[in-house]
């Protein structure tokens, strides 16, 4: 029984302990990736020949797998690939392609074969050289030229048994018929004309599992070989018959069609087929480090390929696009045995390699372990000491950007992968200063991604991206992050409580209370607490008080050399601005106006201007307005140039607002502020003329203003009755004599005038024709001579005259 079960154990263990390496591969748009896990310590060799390249290790390797080479790739550049003994790697190329390969830093080879010109095509030996198809003779010395030579038709061998798959032989190939004994040579036996020739087919025994199956014989007609060539290609099964552009096209859209379906078969959307489930899942991936099925190797991450014309005009072939998602550089992830001052001191040793020469490889690694614990401007440093590869570079360089000042000050490589299913999309949310609220991104990539990297990386890096998604409006997904940082750091970092107080206060004015310790601790978010406290507080116009814009002013010197300094001057402006203290605001703006950009100028110029027209003193309004009007005029927006301008009108300074309002600006509220500009001037007719086409009760009492102008008081009464003011309509009515419109006057004295003057006109003294009056026209004028006296006397005593000194 013992032995037994020790004869099933070795059985079941020998295949584990002897599992073959798989041969992966990938297409992209400008090379194909073939990747090959070695064990530790072991090298390789790369020999390079026209159309061939060998691989050879200097370690014993297991079997290597490279049955799912050609899954997921064409054979545009390479045509095939055999183990031979050693093992060796024996690739056949399909072009003159450069070939690059390297050691990553787990051991992982990577061959690169990248685009090149055709092969040159052998030189055919002279003996067997086809003469001029042309002339009718050479027909003979062609066929004899055939007659023992293999023709190729540049079609991939068929396995009987498998005709799925592509069999392992370089080429399919027709053999001429040979001569039966006894028969006559083919030169001796007389040949029908080439039109009327048929395909003789010779019997072929089935094939077995292991051998090809080849075409049975032919017989060429005399004729060029190419078109013979073609015909025979035409005649064979399953064969049309295609022009060479149609068969070009065809070959063209099969490559294409094969990456579609290995880049699908990528992403999981395809199962795997007969054979896929033998594989162990240490076979699946090279690495156990994303468990959640993201391929650790940057050549084989998942193409999400689209169809698209090959020229930008939409004309052409139709062609797969590239991998826009995959990241050239090896992906940031903690793994089980990380030791900071173990690994930096493993990988300086290696800087350095023979004849003191730099280990580019080793500068590589080093950049990538200080991005994993999050040094960013170490990691830059290394980048910038050696040539490394530019995609990577560029990647890594932006990440180094990203954990230095928060953002990528410049250009970067993540642009627009946001929507992208890979890593890339969390660096691609931290490149720029601020999300656009609304954007797409995908948040399970970006939750994968944060939730595989180091502690101390996500620690960094987390709280960073939930103050990004907060300023874009994602609360919800905020919390996500903040919940996977939580989760993970044992305790709550500055960074990580600033995002939270964000968080808590995002729908009102800011708690001082919960802004109050961050700010205190004097750490390096401390300025930034401090700034989106002042922020906030100024958005929801509230006060800022002395305490803090003091701290602004610490804050600010202490780091006047950081692009942080612009953002705490900025703030202390506009919090001096709306205390009310102008003439500090624009004192600290001019001495720090070029330190700022001009976009920042415009908008505190702009706050300023606002504020002084709405609550400065007189004095202080004309003197800090006259020191900055061009600058005013050039970037202030129009509702601050309106209210401007009406403060001027107001001081009596309407030539000054004149100038300001010159522009040609057609909206409502200008051409309001223009007529009153004019009118202040003493143009009527300049306010009518900006007042055409317009209604409105401030449109009606300005027109009647123009008509006071030009002493036409009865349309101007009508007009200031319009525009609803009654006061002003009942002057208008005075200067008027309009004595019946005057008797329902709000002011007792002018009301009695105006009775007055009715009652007279409406009952005027007869007087005779001749003669002296009568004694009772002569009463009825001294009556309404007193009562007008009396009125008159009663309105002049309402009128309060200054005295004289």
């Amino acid at each position: 029984m013992k032995f037994l079960f020790t004869a099933l154990f070795l059985l079941v263990a020998a295949p584990l302990s002897a599992q073959p390496a798989l041969l992966r591969s990938g297409d992209h748009a400008e090379f194909t990736r073939l990747t090959l896990p070695l064990p530790e310590g072991s090298g390789f060799t790369l020999t390079a020949t026209n159309g061939r390249a060998d691989i050879g290790f200097t370690e014993p390797l297991p079997t290597i797998d490279p049955r799912q080479v050609f899954d997921r790739i064409g054979r545009t550049r390479l045509a095939d690939v055999v183990v031979g003994e050693g093992p060796v790697l024996e690739l056949s190329l399909a072009c003159d392609c450069p070939i690059n390969a390297s050691l990553t830093a787990n051991n992982l080879l990577i061959v690169d074969i990248l685009d090149g010109p055709p092969l040159t095509p052998p030189t055919p030996p002279s003996q067997t050289s086809l003469p001029n198809a042309g002339a009718p003779s050479n027909d003979r010395a062609i066929e004899n030229a055939l007659q023992d030579r293999q023709l190729t038709l540049g079609l991939p061998p068929i396995d009987a048994m498998r005709p799925d798959l592509p069999a392992t032989a370089s080429e399919l190939q027709v053999f001429a018929p040979q001569a039966p004994p006894g028969a006559a040579s083919p030169a001796e036996e007389p040949r029908p004309a080439p039109a009327e020739t048929p395909l003789a087919v010779s019997k072929v025994p089935p094939p077995s599992s292991t051998s090809q199956m080849t075409l049975p014989a032919v017989s060429l007609p005399g004729s060029t070989p190419r078109p013979l060539a073609e015909r025979l290609v035409s005649r064979l099964p399953g064969i049309s018959s295609l022009s060479p552009e149609e068969a070009q096209l065809t070959r063209e859209l099969e490559q294409s069609l094969l990456a579609a379906i290995g880049s699908a078969a990528t992403e999981g959307l395809l199962q795997p087929g007969t054979g896929a489930s033998d594989l162990t899942e240490q076979q699946r991936q090279l690495s156990t480090v994303h468990s959640d099925g993201n391929h650790p190797d940057p050549g084989l991450a998942a193409t999400p390929s689209t169809f698209g014309p090959e020229t930008a005009e939409g004309a052409g072939r139709i062609i797969l696009s590239g991998n826009p998602c995959a990241l050239f550089m090896p992906p940031l992830v903690a793994s089980d045995d990380m030791d900071f001052t173990r690994d930096l001191k493993a990988r300086r040793s290696q800087l350095t390699g023979e004849l003191d020469r730099d280990n580019v490889e080793a500068y590589h690694e080093l950049a990538h372990f200080y991005l994993l614990h999050g040094f960013g401007p170490e990691a830059a440093s290394v980048l910038a000491s050696v040539q490394q590869p530019p995609r990577e570079a560029a990647e890594m360089a932006s990440i180094a950007r990203i954990l230095e000042y928060g953002h990528d000050p410049k250009e970067n490589p993540f642009t627009g992968r946001m929507t992208c299913d890979t890593d890339a999309a969390l660096w691609a949310a931290l490149a720029p200063v601020r999300i656009p609220p609304g954007s797409d991104f995908d948040s399970d990539a970006i939750k994968r991604s944060l939730m595989a990297m180091p502690d101390g990386l996500k620690g960094l890096v987390g709280p960073l991206l939930a103050e990004r998604f907060l300023d874009a409006g994602e609360t919800d997904f905020t919390r996500d992050l903040l919940r996977i940082v939580e989760r993970n750091l044992p305790e709550i970092t500055g960074r990580q409580a600033l995002a939270e107080a964000k968080l808590a206060t995002q729908h009102g004015p800011p708690d001082a209370a919960a802004f109050r310790d961050l700010i205190a601790q004097n750490s390096d978010v401390s300025p930034e607490a401090l700034l989106h406290f002042t922020n906030s507080a100024l958005e929801h116009e509230q006060v800022v008080d002395a305490e803090t814009i003091g701290l602004l002013e610490s804050y600010r010197t202490q780091y006047r050399d950081s692009p942080l300094a612009a953002e705490l001057t900025r703030a202390e402006i506009l919090a001096l601005g709306a205390s009310g203290n102008f003439p500090s605001a624009f004192e600290l703006y001019d001495l720090q106006r070029e330190k700022l950009m001009p976009e920042v100028q415009a908008e505190i110029i702009d706050s300023l201007s606002r504020g002084l027209a709405d609550r400065g003193s007189d004095a202080v309004f004309t003197r800090l307005y006259f020191t900055h009007s061009s600058e005013v005029a050039q970037v202030a927006t129009v509702d601050t140039v309106d209210r401007v301008a009406d403060r001027l009108i107001r001081l009596g300074l309407p030539e000054v607002a004149d100038r300001l309002l010159a522009d040609e600006d057609p909206s409502r509220s200008r051409r309001l502020l223009r007529a009153r500009a004019a009118l202040a001037l003493n143009l009527p007719r300049r306010a009518e003329a900006e007042l055409a086409n317009l209604d409105g009760a401030d449109v009606s009492a300005l027109r009647a203003m123009a008509h006071l102008a030009n002493a036409d008081f009865a349309e101007a009464e009508a007009l200031f009755t319009v525009a609803g003011k009654p006061k002003e309509a009942a002057n208008a009515a005075w200067l008027a004599r309009n004595w019946q419109s005057l008797r329902e006057d709000e002011e007792e004295t002018r009301a009695r005038l105006a009775g007055v003057m009715t009652s007279q006109q409406s009952s005027p003294i007869e007087l005779p024709q001749s003669g002296p009056p009568t004694l009772a026209a002569s009463r009825e004028a001294l009556n309404q001579s007193g009562e007008t006296r009396a009125a008159l006397q009663a309105l002049l005593s309402s009128l309060e005259v200054a005295a004289e000194e």
